[in-house]
């Protein structure tokens, strides 16, 4: 939960949930003391604009708020009119996590495509409703899920992943591991196996039809783009770092035999949760934030990272 001041709204607590109903609601405590017959005395707002499961809410500031869903969006909202006021795009697959903080101007946020994304606030003049948003830069993870993010005060991210580790990453060179830690970092990267449902099993890529190791020369579009190529028989998946200006050996394409899973629009649904609910708590009075804490069943490992 995060206390603020919202405009407009002095002496009322307004508390916002997201759900996997695929809906957001602002709910009004003001004066509750008491059980409600319906929770529709209470219902200030509902909006529904996401598509799929929301995952996850994090406070802007004291009207604006932030959601992540398994739509692979994330949406920026003014609390006192329920007006979506940006799209932030990027992620390939669920939206796990979100964390903002008082003392930067970004956000990061997490998910079931092996990454973090940092993610610049706009300023004041730039929100608009239907104006999208792409990321600052991409920090990818050697695992598939990457399940909670938080930023403490000095600017650092930490994130927990399915692999069992917590990582932190820190643009402060003196909090940073060692160039052979982070070599064997990249390894690690480069090393995971990026499967490719097909009918066949063998992927959908056509290895012949793939650009060379000479396409590695030319520089990225966006940040987070992905390129395959062909690496001396090898189908090997690439992501551009903006941030790096360089191309990072992200891993193998595999193909995989037909799964049994559930799909959804195309895509198979994965770690589907049939009861999700998060709460952003507005209150007026001011609370100094301490740091947030991860409870990850067995991550037990920590490692120092960069970004």
């Amino acid at each position: 939960m995060s206390a603020v001041n919202i405009t407009g709204h002095i002496d009322d607590l307004i508390v916002i949930s997201g759900s996997a109903d695929q809906t957001i609601r602002i709910w009004c405590l003001r004066g509750l003391n008491q059980d409600i017959s319906s929770p529709d005395i209470i219902l200030l707002n509902s909006l529904n604009e996401h598509k799929d499961c929301v995952r996850a809410l994090a406070r802007i500031d004291d009207s604006r708020f932030l959601s992540a869903s398994n739509d692979a969006s994330i949406r920026a909202w003014d609390a006192t009119t329920g007006k979506c006021i940006g799209e932030f795009y990027g992620h390939t697959n669920f939206v796990y996590g979100l964390a903002c903080s008082p003392d930067f101007p970004k956000f990061v946020s997490c998910g079931e495509d092996r990454s973090i994304r940092v993610w610049l606030l706009p300023s004041a003049s730039e929100w608009a409703p239907e104006k999208h948003f792409s990321c600052f830069q991409t920090i990818l993870l050697p695992c598939q899920s990457a399940w909670c993010v938080a930023m403490v005060p000095n600017g650092d991210i930490i994130v927990g992943g399915s692999d069992s580790m917590i990582r932190i990453f820190s643009c402060d060179s003196t909090r940073q591991a060692s160039s052979d830690i982070l070599k064997l970092y990249e390894t690690e990267l480069a090393n995971f196996k990026i499967t490719v449902p097909s009918s066949s099993g063998a992927g959908d890529l056509v290895l012949n039809n793939l650009p060379g190791v000479e396409a590695l020369t030319r520089p990225g579009k966006s940040e987070g783009q992905i390129m395959v190529i062909n690496d001396n028989g090898r189908s090997v998946c690439y992501q551009w770092s903006s941030h790096g200006t360089r191309w990072i050996e992200v891993g193998d394409v595999v193909g995989s035999q037909p799964s049994n899973r559930q799909v959804h629009e195309g895509k198979v649904s994965y770690y589907c949760l049939s009861r999700f609910i998060n709460f952003v708590v507005f209150v007026n009075c001011y609370v100094k934030f301490a740091c947030r804490i991860l409870l990850l069943q067995l991550l037990i490992k920590i490692q120092f990272c960069y970004c």
